[in-house]
């Protein structure tokens, strides 16, 4: 949204913002609007993700207005049915995806679906000389067990590697890793792990600015796919920070990144350890991996390039 509104004249329109109503259709929020729009944008957060009712207002009937509609999917794997009967319904004209089975998309819907990979704002995500004082890192949910989410417990599986657990919380290091600097933030799968974090400060909430600051401390971070497959930001600011990338092997980053910008490891774990004391043994390896990241992400998957590509593929229709 912030780079939007940088690259062209945008009225955001929704709960929080001024002048939004639940009783508007369409025609309403165009009175509204404080200039002529070319193109109507639905984003991340308008589209319902819970229930079969993913229509937040249903009195606006986007279906009809001629001016040329976008929407943005996220969270494909929560209602995508549903979310895909919508897009269809209202008529849009063009949609972007974070997931990679896009033909799949516009066959169900007849919309032409591109392909739209996560990014990162370069203003919050650039390395600038800190010092590396953490070994390996992670922070993020451990697996998100949700209907349709097919996401793997790797990183379940990862976190025993290192550590002695209890209900998904890390109590101990294991001997193997008692001399490396390991920074650990995950969020338990069950209540009671969730509660047992909590009296055990094992869990803490980053600001957007603390999160950005320990990726720009970290050496190596632990990355694995998102629900369905998803490639998920956290790639792309790692790069940005100079964090090497230390993940599952997988095909699906072919349509993204070259293979010589990341490392991978077996999804059954049974290389992992002998790889990772490798890459932290050998600082000009990885900082010959991490130097090209960094260069190639700030060329080709800042929020601005996005942002430019989506108003690019939107101007022949406005």
């Amino acid at each position: 949204m912030d780079e939007l509104a940088r690259q062209a004249k945008v009225y955001f329109y929704g709960p929080g913002f001024s002048g939004y109503d639940i009783k508007d259709s369409i025609e309403d929020v165009l009175v509204k609007t404080p200039f002529d729009p070319d193109a109507i944008v639905i984003g991340h957060r308008w589209i319902f993700d819970d229930g079969e009712k993913v229509d937040p207002h249903p009195n606006l009937k986007l279906k009809k207005t001629s001016i040329p509609k976008v929407v943005i999917l996220n969270k494909e794997y929560r209602c995508l049915d549903a979310k895909l009967d919508y897009i269809k319904k209202n008529d849009f004209d063009m949609a972007f995806t974070h997931h990679h089975d896009v033909d799949r998309y516009s066959e169900i819907t007849g919309i032409e679906f591109t392909f739209w990979p996560f990014a990162f704002d370069h203003r919050s995500f650039s390395y600038d000389g800190e010092k590396k004082t953490i070994d390996v890192a992670f922070s993020g949910v451990l697996q998100n067990l949700k209907k349709n989410a097919n996401q793997s417990d790797i990183r379940a599986m990862i976190m025993k590697n290192f550590f002695y657990t209890i209900f998904d919380v890390p109590v101990s290091k294991r001997k193997a890793f008692k001399d490396i600097e390991i920074f650990w933030n995950s969020i338990s799968r069950n209540k009671i792990g969730r509660y047992l974090s909590k009296i055990l400060n094992k869990r803490m909430y980053l600001s957007p600015d603390n999160y950005a600051e320990m990726m720009r401390k970290t050496k190596i971070y632990i990355n694995t796919l998102s629900p369905m497959g998803l490639i998920s930001p956290r790639f792309f600011e790692n790069m940005a920070s100079k964090s090497l990338v230390f993940c599952e092997e997988s095909l699906l980053y072919q349509s993204i990144f070259p293979d010589d910008i990341y490392i991978s490891f077996n999804r059954n774990l049974d290389d992992f350890e002998e790889i990772l004391f490798l890459i932290l043994s050998d600082e000009l390896r990885r900082n010959q991996i991490t130097d090209k990241a960094y260069k190639f992400v700030h060329a080709n998957h800042t929020w601005s390039e996005r942002v430019s590509l989506l108003l690019n593929k939107i101007s022949p229709y406005s």
